[in-house]
Protein backbone atom coordinates (compact mmCIF):
# COMPACT_ATOMS: atom_id res chain seq x y z
CA UNK A 1 0.00 0.00 0.00
CA UNK A 2 3.11 2.54 1.43
CA UNK A 3 4.52 1.81 -2.46
CA UNK A 4 1.51 1.93 -4.37
CA UNK A 5 0.96 5.84 -2.81
CA UNK A 6 4.01 6.58 -3.11
CA UNK A 7 3.90 6.04 -6.80
CA UNK A 8 0.61 7.59 -7.28
CA UNK A 9 1.66 10.73 -5.76
CA UNK A 10 4.73 10.78 -7.83
CA UNK A 11 2.04 10.30 -10.72
CA UNK A 12 0.11 13.11 -9.08
CA UNK A 13 3.42 15.19 -9.63
CA UNK A 14 4.36 14.49 -12.38
CA UNK A 15 0.74 15.56 -13.68
CA UNK A 16 0.88 19.01 -12.44
CA UNK A 17 3.24 20.06 -15.21
CA UNK A 18 6.46 22.07 -15.02
CA UNK A 19 4.81 25.00 -12.85
CA UNK A 20 5.47 22.46 -9.37
CA UNK A 21 9.00 21.68 -10.05
CA UNK A 22 12.05 23.45 -8.13
CA UNK A 23 15.34 23.72 -9.99
CA UNK A 24 18.20 22.60 -8.09
CA UNK A 25 21.45 22.49 -10.38
CA UNK A 26 24.63 23.86 -9.07
CA UNK A 27 26.13 26.24 -11.12
CA UNK A 28 29.39 25.29 -12.99
CA UNK A 29 31.41 28.21 -11.11
CA UNK A 30 30.29 27.12 -7.57
CA UNK A 31 30.87 23.19 -8.76
CA UNK A 32 34.52 24.38 -9.67
CA UNK A 33 35.15 26.88 -6.78
CA UNK A 34 34.04 23.92 -4.59
CA UNK A 35 36.21 21.20 -6.09
CA UNK A 36 39.26 23.19 -6.17
CA UNK A 37 38.87 24.49 -2.63
CA UNK A 38 40.23 21.09 -0.77
CA UNK A 39 43.54 20.77 -2.74
CA UNK A 40 46.53 22.34 -2.76
CA UNK A 41 48.62 23.10 -6.22
CA UNK A 42 51.95 20.82 -5.44
CA UNK A 43 49.25 18.04 -4.80
CA UNK A 44 46.89 18.70 -7.93
CA UNK A 45 50.05 18.64 -10.10
CA UNK A 46 51.02 15.45 -8.33
CA UNK A 47 47.67 13.91 -9.38
CA UNK A 48 48.05 14.36 -12.70
CA UNK A 49 51.83 12.10 -12.60
CA UNK A 50 50.32 9.78 -10.41
CA UNK A 51 48.14 9.68 -14.03
CA UNK A 52 50.88 8.83 -16.26
CA UNK A 53 52.85 6.60 -13.62
CA UNK A 54 49.22 4.65 -13.80
CA UNK A 55 49.30 4.18 -17.45
CA UNK A 56 52.72 3.13 -17.04
CA UNK A 57 51.77 0.32 -14.49
CA UNK A 58 48.99 -0.49 -17.26
CA UNK A 59 51.12 -1.16 -20.03
CA UNK A 60 53.62 -3.41 -18.07
CA UNK A 61 50.76 -5.12 -16.74
CA UNK A 62 52.43 -5.67 -13.38
CA UNK A 63 55.19 -4.35 -10.90
CA UNK A 64 58.54 -4.94 -13.68
CA UNK A 65 60.45 -2.23 -15.20
CA UNK A 66 58.81 1.11 -16.29
CA UNK A 67 62.13 2.16 -18.47
CA UNK A 68 61.83 3.76 -21.23
CA UNK A 69 58.45 5.45 -20.03
CA UNK A 70 58.56 9.01 -18.85
CA UNK A 71 56.61 12.44 -17.98
CA UNK A 72 57.56 15.52 -18.43
CA UNK A 73 56.34 18.60 -16.97
CA UNK A 74 56.62 22.42 -18.25
CA UNK A 75 56.20 24.97 -15.89
CA UNK A 76 55.88 28.98 -16.54
CA UNK A 77 54.14 32.01 -15.64
CA UNK A 78 52.41 31.45 -19.33
CA UNK A 79 51.20 28.05 -19.13
CA UNK A 80 51.57 24.24 -17.47
CA UNK A 81 52.56 21.44 -19.57
CA UNK A 82 52.46 17.90 -18.51
CA UNK A 83 53.26 14.83 -21.31
CA UNK A 84 53.73 11.56 -21.17
CA UNK A 85 54.11 8.08 -23.11
CA UNK A 86 52.28 6.02 -21.32
CA UNK A 87 50.09 4.25 -23.20
CA UNK A 88 48.10 7.16 -24.04
CA UNK A 89 43.32 7.76 -23.07
CA UNK A 90 41.30 5.35 -25.50
CA UNK A 91 38.45 7.55 -27.11
CA UNK A 92 35.75 5.26 -25.61
CA UNK A 93 37.46 6.18 -21.63
CA UNK A 94 37.44 9.86 -22.71
CA UNK A 95 33.93 9.88 -24.02
CA UNK A 96 32.38 8.12 -21.10
CA UNK A 97 34.73 8.69 -18.09
CA UNK A 98 37.59 10.78 -18.14
CA UNK A 99 35.95 13.97 -18.11
CA UNK A 100 33.22 12.88 -16.11
CA UNK A 101 32.59 14.50 -12.87
CA UNK A 102 33.09 11.74 -10.31
CA UNK A 103 33.43 7.82 -11.13
CA UNK A 104 30.59 6.31 -12.78
CA UNK A 105 29.60 2.90 -11.81
CA UNK A 106 31.28 0.67 -14.46
CA UNK A 107 34.20 2.94 -15.03
CA UNK A 108 37.37 0.54 -15.56
CA UNK A 109 40.06 0.58 -12.77
CA UNK A 110 43.64 0.86 -12.87
CA UNK A 111 45.42 -2.31 -10.57
CA UNK A 112 47.41 -0.21 -8.24
CA UNK A 113 46.00 3.22 -8.73
CA UNK A 114 45.26 5.68 -5.90
CA UNK A 115 42.61 7.30 -7.88
CA UNK A 116 39.43 6.34 -6.42
CA UNK A 117 36.64 10.11 -7.74
CA UNK A 118 37.37 10.27 -10.51
CA UNK A 119 37.95 14.07 -10.14
CA UNK A 120 41.75 14.34 -10.30
CA UNK A 121 42.48 15.67 -13.66
CA UNK A 122 39.63 18.12 -13.69
CA UNK A 123 40.61 19.01 -10.39
CA UNK A 124 43.99 20.07 -11.17
CA UNK A 125 43.09 21.43 -14.88
CA UNK A 126 40.62 23.89 -13.09
CA UNK A 127 43.01 24.97 -10.13
CA UNK A 128 45.68 26.31 -12.32
CA UNK A 129 43.88 28.03 -15.36
CA UNK A 130 40.16 29.09 -17.56
CA UNK A 131 41.89 27.07 -21.09
CA UNK A 132 43.27 23.82 -21.66
CA UNK A 133 43.66 21.26 -24.23
CA UNK A 134 44.29 17.38 -23.64
CA UNK A 135 45.51 15.59 -26.43
CA UNK A 136 45.90 11.79 -26.02
CA UNK A 137 46.67 8.67 -28.57
CA UNK A 138 46.55 5.17 -28.31
CA UNK A 139 47.28 2.45 -30.39
CA UNK A 140 44.01 2.47 -32.39
CA UNK A 141 42.73 6.00 -31.58
CA UNK A 142 43.61 9.69 -31.28
CA UNK A 143 41.35 12.63 -30.13
CA UNK A 144 41.92 16.70 -28.56
CA UNK A 145 39.79 18.24 -26.11
CA UNK A 146 40.29 22.23 -26.36
CA UNK A 147 38.12 24.14 -23.71
CA UNK A 148 37.70 27.50 -22.74
CA UNK A 149 36.15 27.56 -19.07
CA UNK A 150 35.12 30.96 -19.53
CA UNK A 151 32.59 30.01 -22.12
CA UNK A 152 32.02 26.42 -21.28
CA UNK A 153 30.42 27.74 -17.71
CA UNK A 154 27.95 29.88 -19.77
CA UNK A 155 27.00 26.56 -21.59
CA UNK A 156 24.09 24.75 -20.03
CA UNK A 157 24.99 21.69 -20.55
CA UNK A 158 27.43 19.74 -18.31
CA UNK A 159 29.76 18.18 -21.52
CA UNK A 160 32.81 18.55 -23.56
CA UNK A 161 33.34 18.20 -27.29
CA UNK A 162 36.00 16.88 -29.32
CA UNK A 163 37.96 19.13 -31.51
CA UNK A 164 39.79 16.62 -33.19
CA UNK A 165 38.60 12.69 -33.09
CA UNK A 166 40.22 9.50 -34.99
CA UNK A 167 38.83 6.09 -33.82
CA UNK A 168 40.52 4.25 -36.91
CA UNK A 169 43.97 4.95 -37.02
CA UNK A 170 47.42 3.18 -36.17
CA UNK A 171 50.01 4.56 -33.92
CA UNK A 172 52.86 3.01 -32.22
CA UNK A 173 56.01 4.36 -29.97
CA UNK A 174 56.25 8.08 -28.52
CA UNK A 175 52.79 9.09 -30.31
CA UNK A 176 51.56 7.17 -27.57
CA UNK A 177 50.53 8.87 -24.31
CA UNK A 178 49.15 12.24 -23.65
CA UNK A 179 49.71 16.03 -23.13
CA UNK A 180 47.87 18.36 -20.99
CA UNK A 181 48.57 21.71 -21.13
CA UNK A 182 47.11 25.01 -19.17
CA UNK A 183 46.62 28.36 -20.04
CA UNK A 184 45.49 31.57 -19.19
CA UNK A 185 46.73 30.78 -15.56
CA UNK A 186 45.45 31.81 -12.34
CA UNK A 187 46.64 34.98 -11.32
CA UNK A 188 47.75 33.32 -8.16
CA UNK A 189 49.26 30.49 -9.73
CA UNK A 190 51.19 32.53 -12.13
CA UNK A 191 52.62 34.03 -9.69
CA UNK A 192 54.21 31.18 -8.03
CA UNK A 193 55.29 29.48 -11.57
CA UNK A 194 57.47 32.39 -11.43
CA UNK A 195 59.48 31.79 -8.14
CA UNK A 196 62.41 29.64 -8.21
CA UNK A 197 61.35 28.40 -4.83
CA UNK A 198 58.34 26.61 -5.94
CA UNK A 199 60.06 24.49 -8.64
CA UNK A 200 62.71 23.55 -6.06
CA UNK A 201 59.40 22.60 -3.45
CA UNK A 202 57.80 20.56 -6.51
CA UNK A 203 61.14 18.79 -7.58
CA UNK A 204 61.21 17.74 -3.80
CA UNK A 205 57.41 16.69 -3.48
CA UNK A 206 57.35 14.71 -6.67
CA UNK A 207 60.98 12.42 -5.45
CA UNK A 208 59.03 12.18 -2.65
CA UNK A 209 55.62 11.29 -3.59
CA UNK A 210 56.78 8.93 -6.49
CA UNK A 211 59.92 7.90 -5.13
CA UNK A 212 59.00 3.67 -6.23
CA UNK A 213 57.55 4.37 -10.03
CA UNK A 214 60.93 6.67 -10.49
CA UNK A 215 63.37 4.59 -9.18
CA UNK A 216 61.41 1.57 -11.01
CA UNK A 217 62.75 3.07 -14.20
CA UNK A 218 60.07 6.34 -15.12
CA UNK A 219 61.44 9.26 -16.11
CA UNK A 220 60.37 11.94 -14.47
CA UNK A 221 61.39 15.68 -15.71
CA UNK A 222 60.78 19.45 -14.55
CA UNK A 223 61.29 21.98 -16.81
CA UNK A 224 63.87 19.57 -18.73
CA UNK A 225 65.78 18.71 -15.59
CA UNK A 226 65.56 15.07 -14.30
CA UNK A 227 63.64 14.35 -10.98
CA UNK A 228 65.81 11.44 -9.13
CA UNK A 229 64.97 9.41 -6.55
CA UNK A 230 66.04 6.32 -4.67
CA UNK A 231 63.84 3.58 -2.79
CA UNK A 232 64.05 4.08 1.15
CA UNK A 233 66.28 1.27 2.16
CA UNK A 234 67.11 0.25 5.86
CA UNK A 235 70.39 -0.80 7.69
CA UNK A 236 70.54 -4.27 8.14
CA UNK A 237 73.80 -5.69 10.31
CA UNK A 238 73.27 -6.79 13.93
CA UNK A 239 69.91 -5.14 14.21
CA UNK A 240 67.76 -6.55 11.42
CA UNK A 241 64.40 -4.20 10.84
CA UNK A 242 61.17 -6.35 11.83
CA UNK A 243 58.72 -7.01 9.71
CA UNK A 244 54.95 -8.27 9.53
CA UNK A 245 52.29 -8.93 7.01
CA UNK A 246 48.39 -8.38 8.06
CA UNK A 247 45.71 -8.97 5.02
CA UNK A 248 42.69 -7.59 5.10
CA UNK A 249 39.30 -9.21 3.89
CA UNK A 250 36.50 -7.43 5.02
CA UNK A 251 36.75 -4.63 2.13
CA UNK A 252 35.46 -6.62 -0.67
CA UNK A 253 39.23 -7.42 -2.25
CA UNK A 254 42.08 -8.46 -0.41
CA UNK A 255 43.98 -5.24 1.42
CA UNK A 256 47.52 -5.92 2.13
CA UNK A 257 49.70 -4.05 4.48
CA UNK A 258 53.17 -4.64 5.01
CA UNK A 259 54.65 -3.13 7.59
CA UNK A 260 58.81 -2.70 8.28
CA UNK A 261 60.48 -1.27 11.00
CA UNK A 262 64.30 -0.15 11.51
CA UNK A 263 67.01 1.83 11.23
CA UNK A 264 67.59 4.14 8.42
CA UNK A 265 70.88 6.05 7.51
CA UNK A 266 70.66 9.74 7.05
CA UNK A 267 73.49 12.46 5.83
CA UNK A 268 73.08 15.04 8.67
CA UNK A 269 71.36 15.65 11.76
CA UNK A 270 68.32 17.68 10.23
CA UNK A 271 67.92 15.10 8.06
CA UNK A 272 67.87 12.40 11.03
CA UNK A 273 65.00 14.24 12.05
CA UNK A 274 63.11 14.82 9.60
CA UNK A 275 63.13 11.28 8.20
CA UNK A 276 62.26 9.46 11.85
CA UNK A 277 58.50 8.42 12.18
CA UNK A 278 56.48 6.16 9.94
CA UNK A 279 56.64 6.15 6.01
CA UNK A 280 52.99 5.04 4.85
CA UNK A 281 52.92 3.91 1.39
CA UNK A 282 50.05 3.53 -0.84
CA UNK A 283 50.16 1.52 -4.02
CA UNK A 284 53.64 2.46 -4.20
CA UNK A 285 52.34 6.42 -3.89
CA UNK A 286 54.02 8.30 -0.17
CA UNK A 287 50.68 9.80 0.79
CA UNK A 288 52.82 10.30 4.54
CA UNK A 289 56.22 10.69 5.12
CA UNK A 290 57.82 10.52 8.77
CA UNK A 291 55.04 11.21 10.28
CA UNK A 292 55.21 11.83 13.63
CA UNK A 293 51.58 12.61 14.46
CA UNK A 294 48.47 10.67 16.06
CA UNK A 295 47.63 9.58 12.80
CA UNK A 296 50.33 6.59 13.01
CA UNK A 297 49.84 5.92 17.10
CA UNK A 298 52.11 8.43 18.77
CA UNK A 299 50.58 9.75 21.70
CA UNK A 300 47.83 7.17 21.34
CA UNK A 301 46.17 6.98 25.00
CA UNK A 302 44.21 3.11 24.56
CA UNK A 303 42.77 1.17 27.68
CA UNK A 304 45.38 -0.68 28.47
CA UNK A 305 48.67 1.07 26.45
CA UNK A 306 50.17 4.54 26.06
CA UNK A 307 52.28 5.16 23.48
CA UNK A 308 54.36 8.01 23.82
CA UNK A 309 54.47 11.00 21.28
CA UNK A 310 56.90 11.45 19.37
CA UNK A 311 60.62 12.35 20.85
CA UNK A 312 64.08 12.91 19.09
CA UNK A 313 65.63 9.78 21.16
CA UNK A 314 63.43 7.73 18.47
CA UNK A 315 65.45 9.19 15.92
Amino acid sequence: MATQEKNEGKSEANDRGSEFLIEAMPTKELFIDMMTRDIALIPAIIDLVDNSADGARKLIKGEGSLQGLWARLTISPEKFVIADNCGGISVDTARNYAFRFGRPPGAPSVKHSVGQFGVGMKRAIFKMGRKFRVESTTVSSRFVVDVDVNDWAQLPEWKFHFTDLDEAGTYKGDKLGTSISVTSLQSDVAEVFGLSTFEIELRSELKAALQDPIARGLAVTLNGIPVNAEPMTMLSDELAPAYKQLIYKKMGKPVTVKLYCGLGRSSSRQEERAEAGWHVFCNGRLILEGDKSPVTGWGEELDEVSIPGFHGQYN
